[in-house]
């Protein structure tokens, strides 16, 4: 049998509901749109259950002149059991702490996400204590482990985010961040993981900072 759900067009005019009145129509515009209106920024209700994560490297590291392949600037590694928590990749990015006057300070950012049966980040160092919530929590997620400077299976980098418009040096140039807020594009499952590189036409020593935004969430995944 089929059945009709009715809405209500709204023309120039917005509804003003009594508190607690249960039984009204959902509303439309008068193409047949139906109108949602969030009532918070979009990404509160997910990060105030409390697995919204920062982890940034715990020293500066020099930037590749090349692509990157087996070593990675800043790794992320789910070590939960398969079927545990994903890691939902929101924002990655790189600031420059150190400014190169000799050149035009372009820099390149890669990312890269190791499958369910390839290796997991070794070497490097291990990060301790590397997790700040963003909501406020205490404490370290269970289950992940972030490495500086790991060695990495080459599965794959991909190129992120815009470099900046062309320019000559600049002795004592700003701090320069280049991030993308990438929302979900990468998720990692049980058992993979997810890296950061930067690339530079010239490298100068301790120059760079990598960070990872991220949630955990129970989620299916195709596998």
């Amino acid at each position: 049998m089929l059945t009709k759900i009715a809405g209500l067009i709204r023309g120039l005019a917005a509804a003003n509901y009594p508190e607690g009145d249960e039984y009204k129509q959902m509303v439309l515009n008068n193409r047949g749109d139906q109108i949602v209106a969030p009532g918070l920024p979009k990404n509160v209700e997910l990060v105030r259950l409390g697995g919204s994560w920062q982890v940034k490297t715990a020293t500066a590291f020099a930037p590749l002149t090349t692509e990157p392949t087996t070593t990675a600037g800043l790794s992320l590694a789910n070590l939960l059991a398969s079927g545990g928590p994903s890691i939902i990749i929101e924002e990655i990015g790189i600031w420059e702490r150190v400014i190169d006057a000799t050149q035009q300070n372009q820099l390149a950012l890669f990312a890269m996400l190791n499958p369910f049966g390839s290796a997991l980040p070794s070497a490097g160092t291990l990060l301790t204590t590397p997790f700040k919530s963003l909501s406020g929590r205490t404490g370290q997620p269970s289950g992940l482990a972030a490495r500086d400077g790991a060695t990495v299976v080459d599965d794959g980098w991909f190129a992120h985010g815009n470099s900046g418009p062309s320019a000559g040096a600049v002795a004592g140039g700003a701090w320069r961040v280049t991030a993308d807020k990438i929302e979900g594009l990468y998720i990692v499952p049980p058992q993979c993981a997810f890296s950061l590189q930067a690339a530079k036409i010239a490298a100068t020593a301790s120059q760079l900072r990598a960070f990872i935004r991220f949630h955990m969430a129970q989620i299916i995944v195709v596998p």
